[in-house]
């Protein structure tokens, strides 16, 4: 068998392994494999010890040059997705419990029942949109919607 064939199958195996892992690691080493392959295809005879020399290079320079582009566009909205409780933040329901300054009020959003505080301390009607401003604990500091 010919040595660029095997450094083909280990491209396509870490292309593979890319699919199971994150992070652009793997897909990193099956580009120098590639890439490798294709320089012993055009230049035959290099030395065994030369061919690992070139894969590492190859491997360092796709983790500089390539991996942080690709994580920067691949990846660029991984931070700024809000999960759990911190994904109310910005959303609006409907007062269903009047909010005084002296006892709290009830909110409802997406079927769920929340304890309601307004963010000024002003008394908000039941029946009223708000909007979740912030997060204090189990209650939710909630403002009128304009």
């Amino acid at each position: 068998m010919n040595i660029w064939l095997i450094w083909l199958l280990i491209a396509v195996i870490m292309f593979i392994l890319e699919i199971f892992t994150p992070g652009f690691f793997a897909a990193c080493l099956g580009i120098a494999a590639a890439i490798n392959s294709i320089i012993i295809l055009i230049i035959p005879g290099i030395s065994y010890i030369l061919q690992i020399i070139i894969f590492s290079i190859l491997s360092i320079l796709s983790f500089i040059l390539i991996r942080p582009f690709v994580m920067k566009y691949l990846y660029k909205n991984d931070k700024d997705k809000k999960t759990n409780a911190d994904g109310l933040i910005g959303k609006k329901g409907k007062i269903i419990k009047s909010i005084n300054p002296s006892e709290y009020g009830a909110l409802k959003i997406y079927g769920d029942e929340f304890i309601a505080l307004s963010e000024d301390g002003t008394p908000i009607e039941a029946g009223t949109e708000v909007e979740i401003v912030k997060l204090d604990g189990i209650k939710v500091i909630v403002k009128k919607v304009d």
